[in-house]
């Protein structure tokens, strides 16, 4: 009986001390070992993460800078806008999509909430970004037609055989530099920049209005002269135009928009050289 009592007393004890281990083990996994297999993996997920939002961040920020380098006499200065505006836009709506898909997870030695800060603040940036994007849009609009527009092109036809038609394009010409100034003291009064530009628009109509006359007296030395006068007019216009574009670039907001983006990027290279630092570690 006695033999009977120590069996069951041996198997029991045998069975607690089995529990008791494989419980120990399940703990040392979960808690220790997992963890410890787990976290190169998720260093790995947090620092693609970060690079992928970063590339939205550094081409949004140059697309922005790259407009103040466009130089007004470029045959390709609408172009290099379109892509600008483009690229800007683009960067914009990926990164917010990014930021809001991405998500960090837990990992020992990483504080995970400053990495959320840093995204929520890279979000704040493109949120504010948008107003001053549509504004430049606006504008841009409105002074489009002076950056398409080719004089030399367009009024350098013959004085004297293409008189008539000379005419008809010049009074075009002057109703749609007129169209621009209207549009630009009705709806950019706060840029002071725009203000210079209808200055000069009221300068090249002058010199299109004197091309004219000249034309319509059939004084074609006279017009000959203005029309140089005139494509020197132009380039002054196209000067200012891209200069009032730019001032929205250069504003007090934006560039405390454009110091708040390095400022981040900062953040973004500490903390990819931190978990890359972990990754060598790990």
């Amino acid at each position: 009986m006695n033999k009977r009592l120590l069996k069951k007393f041996n198997l029991g004890l045998v069975a607690k001390t089995l529990f008791f281990f494989i419980l120990t083990i399940c703990f040392y996994y979960f808690f220790f070992l997992k963890p410890a297999i787990d976290r190169p993996s998720k260093v790995l997920e947090i620092e693609k993460a970060l690079v992928i939002n970063k590339l939205h961040f550094v081409q949004n920020r140059s697309a922005f800078l790259s407009f103040k380098r466009l130089d007004p006499t470029s045959p390709k200065l609408v172009l290099q806008k379109e892509r600008i505006f483009g690229t800007l836009i683009k960067s914009k709506e990926e990164g917010l999509a990014e930021i809001k898909s991405t998500r960090i997870p837990e990992v020992s030695g990483i504080n995970v909430n400053e990495i959320d800060t840093l995204l929520e603040q890279t979000q704040q940036v493109y949120v504010t970004q948008e107003g001053i994007i549509r504004e430049l849009e606006n504008l841009n609009g409105v002074l489009q037609n002076i950056f398409l527009y080719v004089a030399r092109e367009d009024l350098g036809l013959d004085v004297n055989k293409d008189q008539e038609v000379l005419i008809e394009r010049s009074q075009k010409t002057i109703e749609g530099l007129n169209n621009i100034s209207n549009k630009l003291q009705k709806d950019f009064v706060d840029n002071q920049k725009t203000l210079e530009v209808v200055k000069q628009l009221e300068a090249t109509i002058q010199m299109v209005e004197e091309f004219r006359k000249n034309l319509i007296n059939k004084n074609f030395d006279g017009a000959v002269s203005a029309r140089k006068l005139i494509r020197e007019e132009f380039l002054k216009l196209r000067d200012v135009a891209l200069e009032s574009e730019v001032a929205i670039i250069t504003s007090k907001d934006s560039i405390a928009l454009i110091t708040k983006q390095t400022n981040l990027i900062h953040k973004y290279n500490f903390w990819l050289d931190r978990l890359r630092s972990l990754a060598k570690r790990d």
